[in-house]
């Protein structure tokens, strides 16, 4: 006797929930669920996903439950330092970072209905739900590791004041006249473009510490494909995209002052703002790509960084056993560790003053010295 599991019964009660309520209409092509009843059907077919995810993933994996307590402790100091109202994710990991399951159960949406709609059966569904939740881990694991470097970007430059920075009419261009500079309230991970046509810090630090203004960039890699000027033979394999190319790496510029536009790139007239350092950020799988590194090269001869850093991570935090194509590629594993990404932001750090004693130059946490190469 085959005993039904927690989320069949549960998926047997929502039929039966649908059955009951003739004004609801799933077929093979439709879906109509009028108002009056939409509130149960949401609890009943929620309850299935749920317990799909706390059968497949009674627990999450030690590197992901880690990653989201160092995330979440980076954002709380990060609002309470800042007195930020919020830091901004897309909805779906800001779900993922303070309710890993509810953040899951988005995975499985559209195919608990091909369920309802006689499109798959309850086996396959199980089946295809595996596949799904991996993703989904993969793809929070990979924008929340993103996300915490740039909570530990800003923990390092530890600024004395965060900007936000606004186009007024874009009509008028954007002339230093044209741009606000305002505190930041809500610190964007999630950036959405504010000028169809140039590309603005997401925000810019102040440091006293460094004596400098600096602007930071989240990039998605597929925007690079956007710049004018990039050669035939690039566009395709920036097309066919060697790295994630739902992926990101993130640029850092050094600014003296915000007494002219800190306009990174020009989409119109092909022209970009070289990044005093460009971090890469690569998973595992990524670099066993060899159109991952040919993608690169095309990137750094478009945005021509002064400085490079390469990270690597696993979802499993494990060393990587990996020697890249390039010897000049130098992949350093940092984990959660804040003492080695400081250690490959050396470069960006070199605008200290001179004068700034060596114990300023340690790191808060660990005490090791930073050497600037």
């Amino acid at each position: 006797m085959t005993v039904s599991s927690n989320w069949e019964k549960q998926l047997t009660e929502l039929r039966k929930y649908i059955e009951e309520q003739p004004e609801i209409r799933i077929t093979e092509n439709s879906v109509f669920i009028p108002k009056s009843v939409r509130s149960n059907f949401n609890q009943l077919f929620d309850t299935v996903r749920q317990s799909v995810v706390e059968e497949l993933l009674p627990t999450l994996p030690v590197a992901a439950q880690a990653l989201i307590d160092s995330y979440n402790e980076e954002e709380r100091n990060t609002i309470d330092t800042f007195s930020l109202k919020d830091v901004s994710l897309s909805a779906a990991a800001q779900d993922f970072f303070h309710n890993p399951v509810h953040g899951l159960m988005r995975a499985l949406y559209d195919s608990l209905f091909a369920v309802l709609q006689d499109k798959i059966d309850a086996k396959a569904f199980k089946q295809e739900s595996v596949s799904l939740l991996d993703n989904k881990l993969k793809e929070y694991f990979r924008y929340g590791y993103e996300a915490w470097m740039m909570l530990g970007i800003i923990n390092i430059i530890s600024p004395d004041k965060l900007f936000d920075l606004q186009i007024g009419d874009i009509s008028k261009g954007y002339s230093i006249n044209n741009i606000t500079y305002t505190q930041l309230e809500v610190l964007p991970i999630s950036h959405k473009p504010i000028h169809p046509s140039i590309k603005l810090p997401d925000f810019i630090m102040h440091s006293i510490k460094l004596d400098n203004y600096i602007a930071i960039t989240l990039e998605e890699r597929i925007n690079t494909k956007k710049y004018v000027g990039v050669p035939e033979y690039a566009q395709g394999i920036l097309k066919a995209g060697g790295a994630n190319m739902g992926s990101h790496y993130i640029c850092l510029y050094s600014l003296k002052s915000l007494s002219t536009p800190p306009v990174l790139a020009d989409m119109s007239e092909g022209g970009a703002k070289n990044p005093d350092l460009l971090i890469e950020i690569f998973d595992n799988d990524e670099i066993h790509k060899p159109l991952t590194f040919k993608e690169l090269g095309i990137r750094e001869d478009i945005l021509k960084p002064k400085f490079k850093a390469y990270s690597i991570y696993d979802y499993s935090m494990q060393a990587i056993d990996f020697e890249p194509p390039q010897s000049e590629i130098q992949l350093t594993n940092i984990g959660l560790d804040l003492c080695k990404l400081r250690t490959i932001m050396a470069p960006i750090l070199k605008v200290c003053d001179e004068k700034t004693s060596s114990e300023s130059n340690k790191c808060g946490e660990c005490h090791n010295e930073i050497r600037h190469e």
